[in-house]
């Protein structure tokens, strides 16, 4: 839907600190998570200002007709490698499905540069997100195996590696029905088996 009424094209942090912040609050509020930079414009701005200044730092963004940013890509590109650094999309331009067509041109156009081999989207989530996985997977995207290590604060890891813990947590979560913070438990268990050297 996207294509036919915004194009995908740069957008200069100047340009993000005038219009990205819609997007990036959507995008926060949708996932329940705190606002930081995105809290006011003044803090907005400064990010931007510092975004500006790192090299290798980039976005691309999806525009509608009327100069809207309807979704924005951050990349950092470093060592011949292209990594996404986050997407957010503003709710008002929902039905246009504005991430879709900004996954595909901006990988497109970042592989189409002699010093970029490889576009990476990250990890997956922890825990991981099917409707996201498939998302990237259809978008032409191939998963590769990463080692993932969890770790936790010294005090919170004492807590969780008595073997009682988890499992008060355990039954929390489905006695509760997944509420709050207890759906991410997997992460809880990643960090149980995470060891350091």
């Amino acid at each position: 839907a996207a294509l036919g009424v915004c194009e995908v094209r740069p957008v200069q942090w100047s340009e993000m600190a005038r219009k990205g912040l819609p997007a990036y609050r959507d995008s926060q509020l949708r996932h329940g998570a705190a606002l930081g930079v995105g809290s006011d414009h003044s803090r907005w701005t400064a990010y931007c200002e510092a975004a500006s200044s790192v090299d290798g730092l980039e976005v691309s963004g999806c525009v509608t007709r009327d100069g809207e940013l309807a979704s924005y890509m951050v990349t950092w590109t470093h060592e011949r490698v292209c990594h996404a650094l986050q997407l957010h999309w503003a709710d008002a331009f929902k039905a246009l499905h504005p991430t879709h067509v900004l996954y595909f041109e901006t990988a497109r156009e970042r592989m189409g540069r002699s010093g970029i081999d490889v576009f990476s989207l990250g990890r997956q989530t922890l825990p991981a997100m099917t409707a996201v996985d498939r998302f990237k997977e259809h978008a032409g995207f191939q998963r590769e195996p990463c080692t993932v290590a969890v770790v936790l604060h010294p005090w919170l890891r004492w807590l969780l590696v008595n073997p009682g813990s988890l499992g008060i947590l355990r039954a929390g979560r489905r006695s509760w029905g997944g509420v709050g913070r207890l759906r991410h438990l997997e992460v809880l268990e990643a960090a149980v088996r995470t060891r350091l050297p």
